[in-house]
């Protein structure tokens, strides 16, 4: 039987063999060790080495992926200790291979993530996250609570965006730490002490942006509880845009920035005085179309028959008046001085005639401009 002639695989044959078996063995994988040599390029890919006591293996992070790193993990430097996913590539022309990273994070992490999902979805089963028990932020607010560290920029933020858009809004600061161990329990108590007083129309819990481990404070249960139990609006502003917290789940409004946050709870003033001026014009041509139908019912009344018929009515009775007037006028005592005639009086009875005076008796004869008092004798 003729042997089959032994073949001889080429470095390139042998590495794409290589290439196969780890890229498909080990297409998913998490490793956790130290970050070193930690550079990035002009592109805005990150390059490092993940080593330990006893290896090392070359590691890159492609720039959307770096993008998100950089957002989410803003302490990692060298040195740092982490937890990195992702999928074995081989690199053949220089016969290397190197981690594909997706995803990175601060060791240790893990379990306190793994912790904060346990915790969220048990307030999701209470009910704690539904919309149906979410308040109505105000529409024109008077008095806005901001919880955050004084001396932070997101104090600023919120500020200099609330006296831009809404500057008739006061805003009532309540000092909290927002990372580190104590920053739950001051949130807490900032939050109960702002909703208790009544002082304010809505609260705005607020931090910057900053890694996991700095926004720990917003997944702390405490706080949950605490937004859900305010009969004041609360809206979270707490991260940036790809940071999501419990608290975000739980309060009435989630705003991904402290700026957006109070953009959320305000109307613009321009939009504002646009509105007012539309009401107006509204109003304005409302009037002028009811007061242009009156106008067009009385011209109908005024030649209407019944109104002309009540009109006639008036005459005539302006007529009678006018004549019972007369009349009156006619039979008035004193008529008849008005055109020179006297009258003549023995008290209360008219002397029409001579032979109707009593003799010896007092007579009050009287003219327009005036009367005598005689005495006829016997």
């Amino acid at each position: 039987m003729e042997e089959k002639p032994h073949v001889i695989p080429s470095v390139s044959e042998l590495t794409q063999k290589i290439k196969t078996l780890l890229e498909n063995g080990f297409d998913r994988v998490e490793v956790e060790g130290e970050i070193n040599g930690l550079k990035t390029s002009a592109n805005g890919h990150l390059y490092f080495t993940l080593k330990d006591d006893g290896a090392q293996i070359s590691s890159v992070a492609w720039r959307g992926v770096a993008t998100r790193i950089n957002a989410t993990f803003p302490s990692l430097q060298e040195g740092s200790q982490v937890v990195a996913r992702g999928r074995v590539q081989v690199y053949a022309p220089r016969g290397s291979y190197q981690l594909v990273v997706d995803h990175l994070e601060e060791a240790g992490l893990g379990k306190a993530f793994e912790a904060i999902e346990k915790l969220k979805q048990k307030l999701k089963a209470e009910g704690l996250f539904d919309e149906a028990r979410k308040k109505p932020l105000p529409l024109f607010p008077r008095r806005i609570g901001v919880i955050t560290s004084a001396g932070g920029a997101a104090l600023h933020d919120i500020t200099s965006t609330l006296e831009n858009r809404w500057p008739l809004a006061t805003v009532v600061l309540h000092h909290a730490a927002v990372q580190g161990d104590q920053a739950a329990a001051e949130c807490v108590n900032a939050l109960q002490t702002l909703d208790k007083s009544g002082n304010v129309d809505v609260i705005i819990l607020g931090r910057g942006g900053g890694s996991a481990e700095d926004l720990m404070a917003f997944n702390d249960e405490a706080l949950a509880r605490a937004i859900a139990a305010a009969s004041t609006p609360i809206v979270s502003a707490v991260g940036h845009e790809t940071d999501v917290s419990i608290s975000d789940f739980v309060a009435d409004a989630r705003a991904a920035t402290p700026t957006k946050g109070a953009v959320l709870v305000t109307p613009h003033r321009d939009d504002v005085q646009l509105r007012i001026e539309g009401w107006t014009d509204r109003l304005k041509t409302t009037l002028d179309t009811r007061l242009d139908r009156l106008r067009k019912h009385i011209g109908q009344l005024r030649d209407s028959y019944a109104l002309r018929a009540f009109q006639d009515k008036v005459g005539q009775y302006r007529q009678r008046v006018s004549l019972l007037k007369s009349e009156l006028e006619r039979l008035n005592p004193e008529t008849p001085l008005k055109l020179g005639y006297t009258r003549v009086q023995s008290g209360d009875t008219w002397i029409r005639k001579a032979s109707d005076a009593p003799s010896e008796s007092t007579l009050d004869i009287h003219w327009q401009d005036g009367s005598i008092r005689v005495t006829r004798e016997k």
